[in-house]
């Protein structure tokens, strides 16, 4: 199984890579990994993103 954090960083990569080209689905899920690592899921498995979108309201400010 591997962790968010690890999965967080692909997208992160494909927005970079993406300059000039539509990036709007690979930088929601750079969010949504983002937004999963700020709860804390960081070391959990990917499927713990799940609990960022069952409960949105639960949000955590990410910095950029």
């Amino acid at each position: 199984m591997s962790s968010v954090d690890i999965n967080a960083r692909g997208p992160a990569h494909l927005v970079e890579a993406s300059r000039g080209l539509d990036a709007t689905v690979p930088a929601a899920v750079r969010e949504l990994f983002d937004r999963a690592v700020a709860r804390g899921h960081g070391a959990h498995g990917v499927a713990s993103v799940v609990e960022v979108i069952r409960q949105p309201s639960a949000e955590v400010h990410v910095q950029a």
